[in-house]
């Protein structure tokens, strides 16, 4: 939560070191997290957007050897500019942090630019042909920014690895893991690092949902301060996400702030994910990984609903068999004459039987349809030959 920075001046006031406290980075296109990055690919050129505003207490936090306590940036009002273009396999985004406003000890407030950022992710393997997602990223960042604590010395580079994995239609992970590479602060908890995170979604509704998050700020010989940030998502219209989330430090360090607050707005204009690809996508989706059928049945509900079978077994009269029974394969649905059975479209095997009749094997097709009626004629079974025998008489 906070660090003891060791830094002071003549006069015994603590400095504010030249570096960028302000660890946040929104991510631009993950569907469940706040920061935990995802391998997910848009379709080729797609424009993406987000507006992220936050509140940040207490990122940078000085302890004097005589038990004193200064915060060196205290508050941060902050709006982050996120866009984005995806070409084929790539990702490239940009970021631009705005502060609104920021406090400190024995300064005044301040606002102003951050430091800018420029990505490129690369989107590996797409979690929806494989097992899992994997993707790379590469991030710079500029000294663009204006005031003191809220920027670098100089240029930071990040390399990331991203796995991710949906596990059923509700839970989606992602595990970040990269190396920092940070200009010289003079701070020495503030070196090159491994950072990492790990983020879990849950999709409580088909158009919002719930996350948690873990993020390490960067292990090194010193320790490894961490953050945890819960939050959730929502869709207010077709390509329009809003965000929000909540977050406090486990640990100090430099970044780790007593508490982290984020709401934003993404708009992903083409972006509908339609795993199954029946025309709904899976916001909408009730069962998006399985096609709805066109029966005519609750067609926008994204799940195919099963056909009313009903089977009619008939001798050769045309009059219904009383006891003839009759079984679906491999599908294992039964039942006797003039039954309904609840049959998903396909092709299954019928057997039908009844007492005095040939049992018949047949192949049948299943529409998708609401209803549907199978006849189905049963031969009796001829009577035995009765051998006529020779009747003696007296003439014989």
């Amino acid at each position: 939560m906070w660090l003891a920075l060791g830094l002071t001046t003549a006069s015994g006031q603590v400095a504010t070191p030249p570096l960028n406290a302000q660890l946040f980075r929104p991510s631009l296109d993950s569907r469940y997290t706040l920061w935990t990055n995802d391998s997910t690919r848009q379709p080729g050129r797609t424009l993406l957007a987000r507006v992220a505003l936050g509140y940040t207490r207490d990122p940078l936090t000085f302890y004097g050897s005589d038990g004193s306590i200064t915060r060196v940036i205290s508050d941060i009002v902050q709006a982050d500019l996120v866009g984005g273009y995806q070409l084929g396999p790539l990702r490239f985004g940009l970021q631009a942090p705005i502060f609104l406003y920021s406090d400190g000890a024995n300064r005044p407030s301040l606002s102003g630019f951050g430091d800018l950022a420029l990505d490129i992710k690369s989107t590996l393997v797409q979690r929806e042909n494989a097992p899992v997602g994997v993707a790379l990223l590469t991030r710079l960042s500029f000294p663009t920014g204006s005031i003191v604590g809220l920027s670098s010395g100089g240029q930071t580079l990040e390399i990331e690895a991203i796995i991710d994995q949906e596990v059923g239609e509700k839970v989606f992970v992602a595990i970040n893991t990269g190396a920092r590479f940070l200009p010289d602060a003079g701070v020495p908890t503030w070196t090159n690092n491994v950072y990492g995170r790990f983020g879990v979604g849950y999709r409580s509704t088909q158009m919002s949902g719930l996350s948690a998050e873990l993020i390490s700020h960067g292990v090194t010989s010193r320790g490894g301060p961490s953050e945890v940030l819960v939050g959730g998502w929502g869709r207010a219209a077709v390509g329009l996400h809003m965000r929000g989330g909540i977050g406090t430090a486990l640990g100090r360090g430099i970044g780790t702030p007593q508490l982290r607050m984020l709401f934003a707005l993404a708009f992903e204009p083409t972006f509908e994910p339609d795993r199954d690809h029946d025309g709904l996508s899976d916001f909408d989706d009730k069962c998006p990984t399985v096609a709805e059928d066109s029966d005519g049945v609750e067609d926008h509900d994204g799940c195919p609903e099963p056909t009313k079978v009903t089977v009619r077994l008939n001798g050769a009269d045309g009059e219904p068999i009383p006891d003839g029974h009759f079984v679906f394969e491999p599908a294992g649905t039964e039942g006797d004459t003039g039954d309904t059975a609840e049959l998903y479209g396909g092709t299954y095997t019928l057997r039908a039987t009844a007492e005095g009749y040939q049992a018949v094997e047949r192949a049948v097709a299943v529409r998708d349809v609401a209803t549907q009626a199978i006849d189905i004629q049963l031969t009796a079974t001829p009577k035995a030959a009765v051998p006529h025998s020779r009747v003696s008489t007296e003439e014989d």
